[in-house]
């Protein structure tokens, strides 16, 4: 029996420091993801890389790579899911899928990582479907500075936008309750042959509005 954990830390040019996101300014910093296996006594698995796999996930565009989910991948091994860009956006969809001793798994794209584009300022959750197509939720940019719309894109196995979902791979959903109308998505989970997304809308009150389309 194997637990994993999912580490995303902050490395910057003094060392580790993890718990806090660092300014859209900071110089030298670089978002980098790790996952841990430990088996049933809770100690690092030595079976699984060193006990630990970090990958590195970096792009032409940004060197800030954050994971969100990790999933088991039907066959074995698993899949590490998260996003990759620029602090503010637009962000890709980071992909990558590794074997049961934490190698990185060559048979999915050539190397064992993708990358998709999204129209998302920032992805905030994934799940997985039932054909290992991965749902990643996150704020959309409708209209203007402050209008953001839930969004869920759509990667299958393949790493390719799903055919047949919404648009070219994605859906939005506004709800425009008032304020500055910004409607963001920050979790997702697949059950039962539906999605069921949850986040946050502004309504021009002090107290924000919990809303879940599914």
């Amino acid at each position: 029996m194997r637990t994993l954990l999912l580490f995303t830390a902050l490395l910057t040019g003094n060392g580790f420091a993890t718990g806090a996101e660092p300014d859209a300014d900071s110089s030298g910093s670089i978002w980098k993801s790790e996952l841990g296996a430990l088996p049933g006594d809770l100690t690092p698995d030595p079976d699984f890389g060193n006990g630990y796999v970090t990958v590195d996930m970096s792009a032409a565009s940004s060197n800030n790579d954050r994971a969100l989910r990790v999933f088991p991948a039907s066959g074995g091994g698993y899949w590490l899911a998260g996003e990759q860009g620029p602090f503010g956006g637009p962000m890709q969809a980071a992909i990558a899928k590794v074997t049961e001793l934490g190698t990185l798994n060559a048979a999915y794209n050539g190397t064992g990582k993708n990358w998709v584009a999204t129209p998302f300022r920032s992805i905030r959750d994934v799940a997985i479907g039932p054909d290992s197509e991965l749902y990643f939720a996150g704020h959309y940019l409708a209209d203007g500075p402050n209008d953001f719309d839930f969004g869920v894109f759509c990667v299958s196995a393949l790493g390719t936008p799903c055919a047949g979902f919404g648009n070219a791979g994605l859906v939005t959903v506004a709800f425009d309750l008032g304020g500055n109308i910004g409607d963001r998505a920050e979790r997702i989970v697949a059950e039962s042959g539906s999605l069921y997304v949850a986040g946050v809308c502004e309504t021009g009150a002090a107290t924000p509005h919990y809303a879940w389309p599914d």
